[in-house]
Order: C-alpha cells, then structure tokens, then sequence
C-alpha cells in the first residue's frame, strides 16, 4: 500500500503542467476577524481534481487554504513560509485548525503560515499524501498570486502525528521540484519517514541531506512515545541527515508548540 502511495506521489510531481495550478482561481476571500489571518476558497481545475482522484475526478472540488501573516506584516518585504499539515485521522485532519495551535508561536517569530484542507468530498473519504501535495501547491500558488515573492521565500513544513509523515513528504517532494526546504519539525512521530520519503523522491543528495530536522517529543506521549522519538532520530540520522535535533515538551500526545520558536530560529540560522 505505501509503496503504490509513493509511485502516485512521484507520478504527481514528474507529472508535466502541474505547475499551472499554481494560479488557481479564488472564489472568495475573506478575513476572519483576527488580524493577519485570511480565508480563501479555491475551486480546483478538473486537472488537479483528475489529479487528486489518480485518473478519476476527485470529489474535492475546492481548497480551504488559511494564511496568518506576522505582526506589522509589511506584503512588500519577503518573510520565511511555514507549510502546516495535520494527521488524517478523522476528528483531528484539518490542517487549518492545526495551523491555528501553531500560528502564534511562528507569527511572533516573522514567519508566514500556510494550511490547505479538502472541500467537497464526502465525510471520512479518505485522503492520501497525493491529495496533500496538489492541496498545498494550490495553497502556495494563492501566496505567490498575492506576494511574488513567496515564489522564492525559505520555506519549511511542520506537523504533527501523521502530519509529521505529510510533512516529510512534502519536504522531500517539493524539494524533487527544486524547492528546497529549510527545515521541517516533526512532532509526535513514531516512523523514520523522512528516509523513505528521500528515497521515494529520489533526492538522497548532499543538498538535501542538508536540511534541518527537528524533532519535537512529549515527555508523556503514549503513542510516539520519547523512546520511539530516539528512535527515528537515529535512524534519520543513519540515512544520512546530521543535522538534528530533537528535544522534548511536557505534554501527552498532542500538539504543541512550545518547541517551535527555537526551531524556526534554527532553520534560518546560519550554521
């Protein structure tokens, strides 16, 4: 089953003229009432829903994408992106409400978050990483429409339990597409994804080997538990990436976001 996931994921990346839906159109946009945090719906092109459906349209007929800006954000000047993903278990799989455990934190520190979820498909479809993948590339073509210069902007992604696991995808994905991450926090992570998803993409280089991993442990977490966490750290470690680090909350299994401050300071150090 993971092995079928990752060829679709590839197919979707090698895919020619997927870059078009970086321009979707936007049906609506509205902020929600907190400053620095915007709302859009995004009707998808029957290609991306193709896409989304692997050959069949996709149900999903639309992207919720949330932006939250820092504050005395000034749209001329380039700010860092923070691509957040949550797990696709039901009750806890939208990345948007993820986004918002996240968003002061990465705010207060000059960054510029990003979260996309489904919109059309039937409660508890099921989603998959290719899903994710078109989902976010829409999200960071809305951004790009908006401000030219997030096309280039340092760009990291963040997430927790199984969208830790997105999130190393996504990592290792975007960087088969020559967008090269600056880092990626992963919290609540009991599998070594992130190796599989360098395989996966083909992106086992120097370059990508790189990148800066931060690993994010409850002290009190039952299902990746801190002895999991050490785990996987060794074992990303062993395929090659060295520079780590994992550190630990106090907290059970959920998301928290005490940790990322100094992990978005580290991936834009110069080290």
């Amino acid at each position: 089953m993971r092995r079928r996931l990752l060829g679709a994921m590839l197919a979707l990346v090698c895919l020619p003229g997927f870059g078009q839906v970086a321009h979707p159109q936007v049906a609506g946009e509205e902020g929600d009432g907190t400053p620095g945090m915007y709302n859009f719906r995004v009707e998808l092109s029957s290609d991306v829903r193709r896409f989304i459906g692997r050959g069949q349209e996709s149900a999903i007929s639309h992207a919720l994408v949330r932006v939250v800006t820092p504050p005395r954000f000034d749209q001329s000047k380039s700010y860092p992106l923070l691509v957040v993903s949550a797990t696709a278990v039901r009750g806890h799989s939208s990345s948007r409400k993820l986004l918002d455990a996240y968003a002061d934190a990465a705010a207060a520190q000059g960054w510029v978050l990003v979260a996309a979820d489904p919109d059309g498909a039937p409660e508890g479809t099921d989603e998959h990483t290719t899903e994710r993948f078109a989902l976010n590339t829409v999200a960071l073509g809305i951004l790009e429409q908006h401000w030219a210069w997030a096309a280039q902007a340092p760009i990291a992604f963040a997430g927790f339990s199984g969208g830790a696991k997105y999130s190393a995808m996504l990592a290792a994905a975007f960087a088969a597409q020559g967008r090269m991450p600056v880092g990626v926090y992963l919290s609540g992570l009991n599998e070594p994804t992130l190796n599989e998803a360098a395989h996966a993409f083909k992106v086992r280089t120097e370059q990508f080997k790189q990148l800066k991993v931060f690993f994010a442990s409850g002290d009190e977490d039952e299902i990746a538990t801190p002895g999991n966490h050490r785990d996987v750290l060794e074992a990303t470690r062993n395929g090659g990436f060295h520079r780590t680090r994992l550190e630990t909350y106090h907290g059970r299994h959920v998301p928290d976001a005490s940790l990322l401050p100094a992990a978005l300071r580290w991936f834009l150090a110069r080290d």
